[in-house]
């Protein structure tokens, strides 16, 4: 399986926590992202979607990741279009994933990422929790344990039951 969302993305306000499952080589090396970005989606009313993209400063990304488990960045809203909750969004990314045997520490200096440029979109459902925005802001506790995390913010994200494609 190659990289993609979580079926679920939570927002709060201006905020969006991109993520979704990291896989492994057919030689058993973790997925790595050397680089990763992201935009999400949702349309809107007369022309005027709700979007987020990453809003780090050059060279500052926020993105946290267990290496062949999960990824994980922040996203900040850059339209006056809210988000709605319960509602589908569209996401899409583009990332450098590597594959060595014993990922890297830390992220690599620009011009020394290696791997395969991959892309993917695909359509997601974005539920309002502040709750899980706020455990994506603790990088500690991520960095600690990444898939419980991970499992931790996505339990909070069911899909919902509700019949309408929108």
């Amino acid at each position: 399986m190659g990289p993609n969302f979580s079926p679920v993305i939570a927002f709060y306000g201006d905020r969006v926590i991109a993520m979704g499952p990291l896989g492994w080589d057919d030689h058993g090396n973790p997925d790595y992202v050397e680089e990763l970005r992201a935009w999400i989606y949702q349309e809107g009313g007369a022309g005027a979607d709700a979007a987020a993209t990453e809003f780090a400063a050059a060279g500052a990304s926020e993105l946290l990741q267990g290496p062949g488990v999960c990824w994980m960045l922040p996203l900040r809203k850059i339209t006056p279009t809210d988000f709605q909750a319960d509602r589908r969004a569209f996401a899409v990314a583009i990332a450098q994933i590597s594959n060595d045997a014993v990922p890297p520490a830390g992220p690599r200096d620009i011009g020394d990422k290696i791997g395969r440029t991959i892309w993917w979109g695909h359509p997601v459902e974005l539920q309002e929790s502040a709750q899980a925005i706020d455990l994506a802001k603790d990088a500690q506790e991520y960095a600690a344990d990444p898939a419980g995390h991970f499992d931790q913010i996505g339990g909070l994200l069911a899909p919902s039951t509700r019949q309408s494609g929108t």
